[in-house]
């Protein structure tokens, strides 16, 4: 087993984002099986309510259909809400949508109206009936499927009516299939480069669950009956009686059979004309069942399960919930984690069943279930975005998104697990109507942010595809800030280096104090510095004084950087903080649109041409990284000592 990853941003899942706009039971189910995953699951919500179709927003069943997700509050009916749907489609991989026909064409979510939008979208639908045909339009739920699938029809006791299964059983398999489905998509995606429509229903779940019960009709035409605990086409298997209680017991081969009437002296059970085979044994159930709680009877449940077990019959106790979850079993395996609620605390949910080898469970779920807007984009006037990482932290206080790099310790040098939470907070700040600027900085007061945090690039850019997973996530938070509509504000104390720097060169405007210090030491490392970093540094200071930069890899002084251009402002330290604030203040207080209009001028006059050289500097760069300069680099980074350079 390998060691825990239980950073989000180091699951399977971590490089798709996903919207849910889903209600009720069975598109939520699809959705976990994502977000459990490490997807980035946002879940889009018509306004703030205390209660939903599945019951109170902080009950146990909320809460565990929910949880690893964030909520955002939108009016999709408005043109403001339909715009920010626009931005977050256009920015992720799968749309989860449970809407009728022709609701999601009035919203613009059908699959042709998505894709002309993000051609690799990936929307996936789920409805009661099918996405067309006569019942298409009907509300569906799983009371209704159960009894329209027959699955009703072979549940309970003969001759005493149809009987629901207890629990919301076509719900849960179609979100599972619907689950699946939007796996082979990725998976398709992966290959092709295209998305998608992806689409199931309660009903094609449940007719598909019959599974042998269902092929008994098409093949056979044998139409099932119930037959109350017992399997339908084999026998001995269903409830028997011990002394204390009931056991279910199936011993319906040979072998079993067998083991069953020598491990519990019932030699004429074994012996007798009407039991001899499989065939006579389901001829005769109703005195064999007979014959059997006569001899189980006599056992107490313990005794029965050990016994049988031993001689490989399988044999198990009848639990409630209560019994089922405190079971030995059970608590072996883990099934549940816990997850911290900011008003309920620590509450325990049901994990999820598969596990993978090279991914052990999280210890516990990065958040629980979001109460409406719980993801920074509406609230209070001050609050904190719920993000899948706690060294990015993201709040938001009078109109300005707060934006800190917490990794303290190490310089706030920014890991993968950063760049995932820098994308989340960009995303979040971006569709926050409220939020009219943003303020990033390092956590600690030594440190902007020194660089991407190179310790991790063994473990997570040891081989091509790990390479391309840290660059798309990497890039997701580059570009996420770099392409805010909002005015985005640098405060930068102590070592602003590498691609820290490249994060402040992404801001409109940076503040620094005469104690900054900025620099790109890739050349000392055998590192490659992304072509986005150049171009915006070569557009800031000119090529000369870039090349200059970028060759010698020396630290510039802040009095240096301002003169260069490199920052804008020089504050003293004890007034940095005060100082940005209030800027800040002034811009949330102007007319945003005006400001978002300017900034996109502006960005419009400054974005450079020479697109055609960028895929070469991308090769030159990936020539860097697959270097014996940069594995040098590294080392002796690693062991502070001086680097010894080939060339190669």
């Amino acid at each position: 087993m390998s060691e825990p990853l239980r950073s989000p941003a180091a699951l399977p899942l971590a490089r798709y984002k996903v919207l849910d706009l889903t209600i009720a039971r069975a598109g939520p189910v699809a959705v976990r099986l994502l977000s459990d995953w490490g997807a980035d699951v946002t879940r889009i919500e018509a306004m703030a309510d205390d209660n939903s179709v599945t019951g109170r927003r902080r009950g146990s069943d909320e809460q565990n259909l929910h949880r690893n997700k964030r909520s955002l509050c939108l009016d999709l009916k408005s043109a403001q809400g339909a715009q920010v749907l626009k931005r977050l489609v256009e920015r992720s991989d799968v749309v989860v949508e449970n809407f009728r026909s022709a609701v999601k064409k009035r919203l613009g979510l059908t699959y042709q109206q998505l894709k002309a939008i993000n051609p690799r979208i990936i929307l996936a639908s789920i409805s009661g009936f099918g996405q067309d045909g006569p019942y298409s339009e009907r509300p569906g739920v799983d009371q209704i499927v159960q009894g329209l699938s027959g699955l009703s029809s072979v549940t309970g006791e003969p001759g005493r009516g149809p009987v629901r299964v207890g629990i919301a059983i076509s719900d849960t398999t179609a979100g599972m299939f619907l689950g699946q489905g939007i796996l082979l998509a990725l998976l398709h995606r992966e290959h092709t480069g295209e998305g998608q429509w992806v689409h199931t229903s309660l009903l094609e779940g449940m007719i598909n669950k019959l599974d042998f019960q269902g092929a008994r009709y098409t093949v056979d035409r044998e139409v099932a009956q119930q037959q109350g605990n017992s399997h339908p086409t084999l026998a001995p298997m269903g409830t028997y009686q011990a002394r204390d209680g009931l056991v279910n017991i199936a011993a319906s081969s040979g072998r079993m059979w067998r083991g069953f009437c020598e491990a519990l002296g019932a030699q004429a059970l074994l012996d007798h004309p009407d039991y001899q085979d499989g065939a006579s044994r389901l001829a005769h159930r109703q005195p064999l069942d007979a014959d059997i709680n006569r001899i189980t009877a006599q056992f107490d449940v313990a005794d029965l399960v050990a016994k049988l077990n031993a001689a490989n019959v399988p044999c198990g106790p009848i639990h409630n919930i209560g019994e089922a979850f405190e079971d030995a079993q059970v608590q072996h395996l883990r099934m549940t984690r816990p997850a911290t609620h900011p008003v309920m605390g620590e509450i325990e949910l049901v994990r999820s069943p598969i596990n993978l080898s090279g991914f052990d469970h999280p210890d516990r779920f990065h958040h629980a279930g979001p109460d409406p807007g719980d993801s920074g984009m509406s609230g209070d006037d001050r609050r904190t975005i719920a993000l899948r990482t706690t060294k990015i932290i993201a709040e938001v206080e009078q109109g300005v998104g707060w934006l800190t790099l917490n990794n303290p310790e190490r310089r706030n040098a920014v890991s993968l697990e950063m760049w995932q939470g820098l994308g989340d907070a960009a995303e979040a700040f971006e569709a926050d109507p409220q939020v009219r600027v943003v303020v990033m900085r390092g956590a600690g007061g030594k440190s902007f942010a020194a660089g991407a945090d190179i310790s991790e690039f063994e473990q997570h850019r040891a081989n091509a595809e790990q390479k391309k997973t840290y660059g798309e996530v990497a890039s997701r938070g580059q570009q996420g800030l770099a392409q805010l509509s909002k005015p985005l504000i640098a405060m930068i104390q102590g070592f602003c280096i590498g691609g820290g720097l490249a994060l402040a060169l992404s801001a409109d405007l940076r503040f620094a104090t005469a104690a900054s210090r900025f620099g790109i030491p890739a050349a000392k490392l055998g590192l490659g510095y992304e072509y986005p970093g150049i171009a915006a540094l070569a557009r800031l200071v000119g090529p000369s004084s870039a090349k200059d930069i970028l060759f010698s890899a020396r630290f510039l002084e802040a009095d240096e950087a301002l003169r260069l251009g490199l920052i804008n402002f020089v504050v003293d330290e004890a007034l940095l903080e005060s100082q940005v604030r209030d800027y800040a203040l002034r811009i949330a207080g102007n007319a945003p649109l005006t400001v978002h209009a300017a900034k996109a001028a502006v960005r419009v006059f400054d974005r450079y041409s020479a697109l055609a050289g960028a895929d070469e500097i991308d090769r030159l760069v990936d020539r860097c990284f697959n270097s014996d300069d940069y594995q040098e680099g590294r080392r002796a980074f690693m062991a502070k000592r001086a680097p010894h350079f080939q060339g190669r």
